[in-house]
């Protein structure tokens, strides 16, 4: 049976109304043996027709350009420039989690160890699923039930700064489970 670590293909889909025009961007990556990110589909549609399917067969006659989408490469995302441009503007995703939720009436569920993104006024306590390893198994908590992190946010502590610490590695044995590849 295949490990789920073992590079997963990563999926960011993202559907924009900008004037008239409905856009769809699809992008999946994974990572080669080095841990570079590697393009395994870039799909762009607008009102229903495509614009790009990726890969193509330059891509496979050159890997190296699967380390670029050509979202960012601007002499290749002409036809679908609104969107780039769009999305080089979104700074907060928590915010803009937060529109989709309410927009979209479904929940949204985020695994990060990013203490910028877990900091966000917005995302309270009673919102953050803390998942800790240990010798029986994963624990998970809500963190609005634990009395420390409760007392740590009431000291002015924000909540990346409280939570991602809990997920660093305690020993070197560790080290293998967060991000190392089994190649």
């Amino acid at each position: 049976m295949p490990s789920c670590r073992h590079n997963p293909n990563i999926g960011v889909e993202v559907r924009l109304q900008l004037g008239d025009d409905d856009w769809h961007y699809r992008l999946e990556f994974a990572q080669d043996n080095q841990r570079r990110p590697l393009v395994k589909l870039e799909k762009v549609l607008l009102n229903g027709r495509e614009l790009l399917r990726r890969p193509i067969k330059e891509d496979e006659e050159d890997p190296n350009r699967l380390t670029q989408t050509h979202l960012e490469q601007v002499n290749a995302n002409k036809e679908f420039r609104a969107v780039s441009e769009f999305l080089s503007q979104v700074r907060y995703i928590p915010s803009m989690m937060a529109g989709a939720r309410r927009k979209s009436r479904r929940q949204i569920l985020l695994s990060s160890h990013s203490a910028d993104l877990l900091s966000d006024d917005g995302i309270g306590p009673e919102e953050v699923l803390l998942l800790e390893p240990t010798a029986d198994g994963t624990v998970v908590s809500l963190a609005a039930e634990d009395r420390e992190i409760r007392a740590l946010l009431e000291g002015g502590l924000r909540m990346g700064e409280i939570v991602v610490p809990r997920s660093a590695p305690q020993t070197v044995e560790q080290l293998p489970l967060f991000g190392a590849s089994d190649d």
